[in-house]
């Protein structure tokens, strides 16, 4: 948001009436004996902008060292620069001591300056302004580019006195830098680029031109005031004599909505601009603000995060504002639609190219809910880009308000109870028992892609009916055989899985042995587990384990493994009836999981045999004792 103190310093050479200038302006008329310098003091505030405390600090060759001025220029959020006009050499000086001194002390962080021609009473001829303004000080205004303005006053007849503060305050609160260049006269890639966020945001319809409608909507959300249809044919007429294609069918184009801009600023109307650019959240680097695009967000590692109401409600208006009249988002559209935003939020995590996919609107919702889940702070960011939400200290609506934030995990597995539209499961298994087909399938019913490009985690996001509710699973894979074991067992495990699906090619005898060892270590409290026999199509073979599939999913109160195919499904054996026994397991959390790990068989007989080893020692000591 804009500074709410400013500090002004005042540079120059002596007796050019530095000190003079600010009594004048602070105590409200011209003193003629004063210090050759005096304490910082305060605007007074009705001639500070509002909300806004303005410092003025003075400086004197005469009663300062030069490293304290210089100091003093690096404090400065704004610079004026006074010379006296019936002084040559102070004018002289601009340019020769003045500028290049602050352009030394300032290299690393520029701010504007102000130069300012004092003692305009000494001369009655306006024409003589105009000359020093193109014989002298326009030259050097070219030089140093972070010259703002040239304005001339005098201290002794007030003249021009307050309109000094006026634009140095308007230097700082509204730079004309980020937005104009002044060397080639033309508005700045950053803006330009802000601008065209701003004219798609207004564009309701999404057909490139502003038409009356959505230039009241416009007027009335960044100044509060109407636009009445006189102002608004005005301004027509005024785009299209100077702006070649800025008017078509009686519409703005974005070229005439970037030329009404520039000519805001030409007339010196920086606070219009500005206050464009604020209301939709732009900060002076022309960067969005970093609490607009990243509001807090309150969640702990065990929660989880998806689409609110609200936020779903937008997303389908905006997609239906870009799909065609078949009700399909082309490439071309959804790139139309991002082009205000830095990226795609999930192209760069898409394993294949999936751009040959239809975009319906259950994908385009899939891919966002997938986002919401991987990265809450894109998604939140990505809403605000899209302007999900206003950028006004007034509203209490923000992007947080798109998203909503689960229970935790814990608390869930408490009360036995978990309603959510996200839940999300890990699956362990050999590289080659299947896992990725399980994950193509899951995909193919939501965003259509596996993710993961990015983490080298494979990912994929899919919807389930249930009970007639829809819901979405996430199912991923973690790493390699050595990061499964490793995962398994650990507090990540339990705080952000939901089901644990254990997957084994049933074909290959070596298989369900791995997986077996894995559920044994499964945390607890922590997931359900949910073993799978995958390539159900193929004839089963015996496995090489010290129990069958069978025998260690009864001797663990858990289902037996789930028969799954997905070269040839069946009706029992389609892996859409694996998806839905993982959130039927899901929303029954329990602190003790099912299921619950049992001891290890190995150990089970040993307790009973010490106890007999240790019956038959004491007996043989007291036989032998009584026998002696």
């Amino acid at each position: 948001m804009p500074p709410s103190e400013i500090l002004v310093v005042l540079v120059g050479d002596r007796a050019v009436g530095k000190t003079t200038m600010i009594t004048a302006v602070t105590r409200g008329g011209f003193e003629a004996n004063v210090a050759p310098l005096i304490p910082g003091i305060k605007l007074p505030q009705d001639i500070a902008h509002e909300n806004c405390t303005v410092h003025i600090r003075d400086t004197s060759l005469r009663a300062q060292e030069d490293q304290t001025i210089a100091r003093d220029i690096r404090d400065a959020d704004v610079l004026c620069v006074v010379c006296a006009i019936d002084n040559p050499q102070s004018i002289s000086n601009l340019g020769d001591y003045w500028l290049p001194l602050i352009e030394r002390e300032r290299a690393q962080q520029p701010c504007p300056v102000i130069l300012v021609g004092n003692k305009m009473d000494k001369t009655s001829d306006p024409s003589q302004s105009t000359q020093r303004m193109n014989q002298g000080l326009k030259p050097v205004m070219t030089k140093y580019l972070m010259c703002e303005a040239y304005i001339e006053c005098s201290a002794k007849t007030m003249d021009n006195i307050a309109d000094v503060f006026f634009y140095a305050q308007k230097a700082v609160l509204f730079p004309i830098k980020p937005v104009y260049d002044m060397t080639t006269r033309s508005l700045t890639p950053a803006f330009m680029k802000a601008l065209r966020r701003v004219f798609v945001l207004c564009d309701e319809d999404k057909d490139n031109l502003l038409n009356d409608r959505e230039l009241y909507n416009f007027q009335s959300s960044v100044f509060n005031t109407p636009l009445s249809s006189q102002e608004l044919a005005e301004i027509k007429a005024v785009t299209e004599r100077n702006r070649a294609g800025g008017i078509e069918n009686n519409c703005f184009t974005r070229e005439g909505f970037f030329f009404l801009q520039e000519l805001f600023i030409l007339k010196g109307r920086l606070e219009t601009t500005w206050r464009v650019l604020r209301t939709f959240g732009y900060d002076d680097n022309l960067e969005l603000f970093e609490d607009y695009i990243h509001p807090p967000l309150d969640m702990g590692r065990d929660c989880t995060t998806e689409i609110s109401a609200d936020g779903e409600g937008f997303l389908l208006s905006l997609y239906d504002k870009f799909a065609e009249a078949d009700g399909t988002l082309t490439p071309d559209n959804l790139t139309r639609m991002f082009e205000i935003c830095p990226r795609i939020p999930w192209d760069d995590d898409i394993y294949h190219d999936g751009s040959d996919i239809p975009m319906s609107k259950a994908r385009f919702l899939a891919l966002w809910a997938y986002t919401c889940w991987r990265d809450p702070e894109e998604f939140l960011a990505m809403m605000a880009y899209l302007g999900f939400c206003p950028c006004s200290e007034s509203s209490d609506i923000t992007a947080a308000n798109a998203l909503k934030v689960s229970r935790s995990r814990r608390d869930e597995r408490t009360v036995q109870f978990a309603n959510r539209s996200v839940y999300v499961g890990y699956v362990f298994g050999r590289t080659t028992s299947g896992k990725t087909s399980l994950l193509s399938a899951l995909a193919s019913e939501g965003t259509g892609v596996i993710h993961g490009r990015s983490t080298a985690t494979r990912v994929a996001f899919g919807r389930v009916q249930l009970d007639g509710q829809q819901v979405y699973l996430v199912l991923k894979e973690e790493g390699g055989d050595g990061q499964e074991q490793e995962f398994v067992g650990s507090s990540s495990c339990s705080d952000l899985c939901d089901v644990a699906v254990f997957c084994y090619d049933q074909s290959k005898s070596t298989q369900f042995q791995y997986v077996a060892d894995l559920a044994d270590q499964l945390v607890v409290p922590g997931p359900h587990g949910l073993m799978v026999a995958t390539k159900a199509d193929l004839p089963a073979a015996v496995q090489v384990s010290t129990q069958q599939p069978a025998d260690f999913c009864a001797e663990r109160d858990m289902s037996m493994p789930l028969q799954v195919s997905t070269v040839a499904p069946s009706d029992t054996t389609h892996p859409k009836e694996l998806f839905r026994a993982a959130v039927v397991l899901a929303r029954e959390p329990r602190a003790t999981p099912r299921f619950a790990p049992a001891q290890p068989r190995t150990t089970s007989w040993l307790v009973p045999a010490t106890a007999a080893v240790g019956v038959a020692i004491v007996a043989i000591v007291a036989y032998r004792w009584l026998k002696r």
